[in-house]
């Protein structure tokens, strides 16, 4: 007696259609995971010091959208570092302050998808209510990462 263990049956119909569907249906699957895998965001890392060099634990670190003017929030760790993550690609201003010293601003901080943004921040004995203001215009490459990423947007600047 002989038990077939896989019927082929030719001209298809009905049950190749559905074969068909459910293929496709697989392969929109699979695409979605794929597409939604892609990073559009980045981060603002750093660490602040005094003009000494000596670390600022506890400093207020505040990152501002300047598109949206939606705000993220951080504090430097016991060795004065900080990140921000999570942000969407665009351009950024970044606050630091802690009692007893100048507001440290720095503004055009751009943010590009799937990077670590580094930014460090040198605060100086002062009022709060002083600012020191850093405008950020030149494009930093990343150096503390191998992984890749992508410019979803920018300016091109040449040089005459």
């Amino acid at each position: 007696m002989r038990i077939p263990l896989l019927q082929v049956r030719s001209g298809g119909g009905a049950a190749a259609f559905r074969r068909s569907i459910l293929t496709t249906l697989l392969f929109l699957l699979v695409f979605a995971f794929a597409a939604q895998a892609q990073n559009y965001s980045g981060s603002i890392t750093g660490t602040v010091t005094d003009s000494t060099g000596a670390a600022i634990p506890g400093a207020s670190v505040t990152v501002i959208n300047t598109a949206t003017n939606a705000v993220s929030k951080g504090t430097t760790s016991g060795t004065g570092s900080y990140s921000v993550q999570q942000l969407p690609v665009g351009t950024y201003e970044v606050h630091v302050e802690q009692a007893n010293f100048k507001e440290f601003v720095a503004k055009n901080v751009e943010v590009h998808g799937s990077t670590d943004t580094p930014l460090n921040a040198k605060l100086d004995v002062g009022n709060v209510s002083e600012k020191v203001t850093v405008e950020a215009e030149a494009l930093e490459v990343q150096t503390t990462s191998a992984s890749l990423g992508e410019v979803v947007e920018g300016d091109r600047k040449s040089v005459v």
